[in-house]
């Protein structure tokens, strides 16, 4: 019997969103929004892009390939309500308007296009689902618990940080107690349900 964030059968069909390079709309808004075209410059460590008014081009390495690989991705924009452009990409493959694409088989596509699931999508209800919540609201109290197993993050009590006004403070150790309760819940069922097998 698998442990904790074992997965389910869902994990064998697709891949996960957080195993892909990807490539967020949203950071060229700014760029986007000077009209400065065109723009060059880096994303991540092995991505080069080269901005203009319509369309960024991405050059990067593709692992056994002997040359970069070169994409063009197209942009489209929506007014948003404080009188600016918001800026999304069109999947090169499905042309729907989307924020993220992600790098997959060696070309820059959307979610839906590369069968990706996101993490939440990955895990079985139960202790899995409720240990995925307890460690998402212990991290914007204290960022150590990105790397803390169940048992831990179930005993933690942060402090406020520096400079985080009580009000948000006691609403998000709400939500972190909330979590661990339910956490708690799950694996008390979980473990009930292995010993009525067993008997």
């Amino acid at each position: 019997m698998g442990g904790i964030m074992s997965g389910n059968p869902n994990c064998k069909k697709h891949d996960s969103v957080a195993q892909c390079i990807s490539i967020d709309s949203f950071d060229f808004n700014k760029c986007y929004g000077q009209g400065h075209f065109p723009y060059h410059g880096t994303a991540g460590e092995h991505i080069i892009l080269t901005v203009e008014a319509d369309k960024v081009t991405l050059t990067y390495p593709i692992v056994g390939a002997a040359h970069n690989t070169t994409q063009e991705l197209y942009f489209d924009t929506i007014p948003n309500q404080y009188g600016g452009e918001r800026v999304y990409f069109l999947c090169p493959l499905c042309s729907q308007r989307v924020r993220k694409l992600y790098l997959y088989h060696a070309l820059f596509r959307c979610r839906k296009c590369a069968g990706l699931n996101y993490p939440s999508q990955q895990v079985t209800k139960g202790c899995d689902a409720a240990y995925l919540k307890m460690k998402k609201a212990a991290v914007k109290l204290d960022p150590r618990a990105a790397t803390m197993n169940p048992h831990e993050l179930t005993r933690l009590k942060p402090q406020k940080k520096k400079g985080m006004h009580y009000d948000t403070y006691f609403k998000l150790l709400m939500a972190l107690y909330r979590s661990q309760d339910a956490y708690n819940r799950a694996w008390l069922a979980s473990c009930g349900q292995i010993l009525g097998r067993s008997l």
